[in-house]
């Protein structure tokens, strides 16, 4: 090996040892799972809403539920399953839910993922005020 090559080698072998000796250990801030709590209500029944463009991997009928987070007036479609909970018709749930924001979700699936972290009420009633119908469009 020439000298000449040597004097570039060498340095540029020092540096890669030194930049690999300062890897942090812990993965980036992207990297970690990220959780927050809140409330929400959930309606007393179902409700179909319609996918109305035929250009969308997701097209036609599905039934989700219907939500109010707490900070919200209004109903709003929610279609993450929430883990620990089962839903049963004519009754109006208010939850304690922990919100986890996946550092890397699946291409096709949502970002979060939902998990009851206790049952406030159940009060059996038909909930007021849904839409008749929602379309995404």
């Amino acid at each position: 090996m020439s000298p000449r090559l040597k004097t570039v080698l060498i340095p540029l072998f020092v540096v890669a040892l030194l930049l690999g000796a300062c890897h942090d250990p812990m993965p980036p801030k992207s990297k970690i799972d990220e959780s927050e709590s809140f409330t929400i209500t959930i309606a007393s029944r179902k409700k179909e809403v319609t996918y109305s463009r035929e250009d969308s991997p997701i097209f036609g009928q599905f039934e989700y539920c219907w939500v109010k987070y707490d900070s919200l007036s209004h109903w709003i479609v929610f279609g993450d399953p929430i883990e620990n909970f089962d839903f049963e018709p004519g009754f109006e749930y208010v939850l304690r839910v922990k919100r986890t924001t996946l550092a890397e979700p699946a291409a096709d699936g949502s970002p979060w993922r939902f998990e009851m972290e206790e049952l406030l009420s159940t009060t059996k009633k038909d909930s007021e005020g849904l839409p008749d119908e929602y379309r995404l469009r």
